[in-house]
Formats: C-alpha cells, sequence, structure tokens
C-alpha cells in the first residue's frame, strides 16, 4: 500500500515461508506482524525505525512442538536488555541482558511454584 506521493504505507505479503504485515508512517516502519513455521510475532519500532519491542509464540522449529510465549524489550541500539517467557514447565520467569546481550540475572518460579532468583558471572554459570 502506498500514498498518494508513491510512500509505502503498508504490506501484505504471503510467501512460501509464511505472511508478513507492515505499517508504515511516512518512510518509517512502525508495526510488523509475521506469521511462519516457527513463530508468530509482533514488532514495533521507534521513530528511527529501530525494533524497540517483540512479542512472540515460538516453538522448537518444526512446526510440531508447543508453541510458547516470550516478550523482548530491546534498548535503542536494538539490543534486548529484558526477556520475558514461560518455561515448557508452565513457570514464568524475566531474564536481564548487558549491552552484549549476555544474560546476568534472572527472575523466576521454580517448577514447585517457589521463587527463584539466579546472578550468573562471567563464564554465565549461576
Amino acid at each position: 500500500m502506498r500514498d498518494v506521493k508513491g510512500a509505502e504505507k503498508g504490506l501484505w505479503q504471503v510467501t512460501s515461508v509464511g505472511s508478513e504485515f507492515m505499517m508504515a508512517e511516512g518512510e518509517k516502519r512502525k508495526l510488523f506482524l509475521l506469521i511462519d513455521k516457527t513463530r508468530s510475532g509482533l514488532f514495533l519500532f521507534d521513530k528511527r525505525s529501530k525494533v524497540r519491542f517483540q512479542a512472540f509464540l515460538s516453538n522448537d522449529g518444526d512446526g510440531k512442538g508447543e508453541e510458547e510465549p516470550v516478550l523482548f524489550l530491546i534498548d535503542k541500539e536494538g539490543k534486548s536488555k529484558v526477556e520475558i517467557f514461560v518455561k515448557d514447565n508452565g513457570m514464568p520467569s524475566m531474564g536481564f541482558f548487558d549491552s552484549s546481550e549476555k544474560v546476568w540475572a534472572v527472575l523466576g518460579l521454580s517448577e514447585r511454584g517457589d521463587p527463584a532468583f539466579a546472578l550468573y558471572d562471567v563464564m554465565g554459570e549461576g
């Protein structure tokens, strides 16, 4: 979809991999939806067209496994800072990342439903 000046305002396409839908404001992307064999996702962009928020239902890759919800909060440089997800056992967790997208802390619930908090060292061990 284009405006009268020819600027792209939206896109809806179906490919052999899946479907995509995009909306823009001027030349800047604002919203992108994706459905393919491994995930269904939503991307929100800031005023510089950088992705700042992602939400997914993803599976193990073959399209047959259980879908797991994942939400990412992303900094202005495009790096994930917070990931919120539900583990296979149904327990929620939240991971915190540094500028290299290395996880340093995870907060959540254990398999028994007890509060759990893990800190990781430079080797990635908790």
